[in-house]
Parts: C-alpha cells; sequence; structure tokens
C-alpha cells in the first residue's frame, strides 16, 4: 500500500479545477511509478510526433494502482481507467494503450505540468481555510525497525543509528521519516549519515518544528532538486534547496 502521497493540493485546485481528490492521489501514484529508480519498472521508448524525440513510458499496472491506494475505495479497472483518462485531458499525463494482441498494457508518461505540483509547496497558514502543503495524505507512517510490520505484512529495514547525541529534538523522528519517504517516493532506501545529517536537522530544529521539515523534505523528495542534486538530507536543508522551499511557502 502507498503510505505517503505527495502532491501540492494548492497548485492542484487551481490548475486542474476539474479534478478532485482521488484524481490527486492517483496523479501521485502515477508519478512515483514513473519516476521510480527501481530496475523492475517496464518502461517503453516511444517517438513525440510534435518534436521528434523519443520519451520514455513506464507501465502503469491498473489492478496495482487500485491495491495502493485503497483509501480510494475504487474497486474495478474501469473507474480508475477513467480518471487516468481525465488527467491526461488535464495535461498532466500522456498515455499509450497497446494493442490488444500485444497485451493492451497502458504506458504512461509524465508532462511539465506535473511539475507545478511536486516543485511548489504553499504551507502559509490561513487559519481553517489555510493553504496546506504538498503532502495530501500522510497514513501510517512508521518508523522503520527490524521488526516485521504486521499491519501491512511487509518486512521493513532498519533505519540508521543516530548518535545519542543527536536524539534530541525529534531527530530520530526526521531521519526515519526521510528514510521511510524516500523508499516510498523514490523506490529506494536512502543511506544516511547519522552524525552528519543529524548535527543538520538538529541546527534547523532550533527554527523549524518537526511538522515544518516535515513538509520540507517531502517537498524536496517530490521535487526535481532530488534528482538532480540526489536524495540526502544534507543536500535538501543546503541553502539553495531550503531557500526554494521558504520561497514556495510566500504569496
Amino acid at each position: 500500500m502507498k503510505w505517503i502521497i505527495v502532491i501540492n493540493q494548492y497548485v492542484f485546485r487551481q490548475i486542474a479545477p476539474g479534478c478532485d481528490i482521488k484524481d490527486a492521489a492517483i496523479l501521485s501514484s502515477i508519478g512515483s511509478f514513473c519516476r521510480s529508480g527501481s530496475k523492475k519498472m517496464i518502461r517503453m521508448s516511444l517517438p513525440e510526433k510534435s518534436d521528434g524525440k523519443n520519451y520514455d513510458f513506464t507501465w502503469i499496472n491498473l489492478n496495482q494502482l487500485i491495491r495502493e491506494l485503497p483509501i480510494l475505495e475504487i474497486k474495478n479497472k474501469a473507474a480508475i481507467s477513467r480518471r487516468i483518462k481525465k488527467l491526461e485531458t488535464a495535461g498532466f499525463i500522456q498515455s499509450y494503450q497497446e494493442p490488444k494482441e500485444k497485451g493492451s498494457r497502458l504506458f504512461v508518461r509524465i508532462l511539465e505540468k506535473f511539475d507545478q505540483l511536486v516543485d511548489s509547496v504553499d504551507t502559509k497558514q490561513r487559519g481553517y481555510g489555510s493553504r496546506t502543503t504538498g503532502v495530501l495524505t500522510q497514513n501510517n507512517i512508521q518508523p522503520y525497525t527490524n521488526k516485521p510490520n504486521t499491519n501491512n505484512l511487509l518486512s521493513v529495514d532498519k533505519s540508521p543509528d543516530v548518535p545519542e547525541n543527536t536524539k534530541s529534538s525529534g531527530v530520530k523522528e526526521l531521519i526515519d521519516f526521510f528514510y521511510t519517504a524516500c523508499n516510498e517516493i523514490k523506490g529506494f532506501k536512502p543511506e544516511i549519515s547519522g552524525a552528519i545529517e543529524g548535527a543538520l536537522l538538529k541546527k534547523k530544529l532550533t527554527r523549524y518544528s518537526i511538522e515544518e521539515l516535515k513538509q520540507e523534505l517531502s517537498w524536496f523528495l517530490g521535487s526535481k532538486h532530488s534528482q538532480e542534486l540526489g536524495c540526502t538530507i544534507k543536500v535538501a536543508l543546503c541553502t539553495y534547496v531550503f531557500n526554494k522551499w521558504l520561497a514556495g511557502r510566500m504569496y
């Protein structure tokens, strides 16, 4: 099951007024599949008529997509296919359906419009009707341990050890969060230096809350910066990237 759904719901509402929260969740999952570094993903290179270039399309297993998002309560492929078509009409994705004789598999690539959702986060609070973070749903997030997660029947790895002198003020919680989120969003378990990155988190916690830093780390993993610069807490907290996130919180 997909634990974290990352998208900027404020921007989504602005640029896709005809779509709803279920469409946003499906789009977030499709983005995770398409940008996953896993070798298990099945891809196909197809030419684009407009510019003649080849682009990678990723196979979207509709049954798996339904299983990943039980919160949507979508039970059949026809229903989720209609929503995927709506997302294509809205300009977030491009799809290719194989001929029936080849298996009728659905391949998708994400378009530039999708980056508007994951590369800008506005978290400026305005009471009950506030602009919210890029995280729509953060359900059942638990720190990684070396024990099986009996709730989801999945074995999980132990997150990196954090030195005793950096365990205060939520550092351990943030490292566990980043480890879990990176595995969920990017498809791999990152190497983390508890001493170095723990110290950086501890310093940030003198100015920002745990929830604010979780928002920044989630935004970073869903942004182009994690692709270009690498998926580490050190990069996420560097001045250049952190200021990008701060800028996204302003009007």
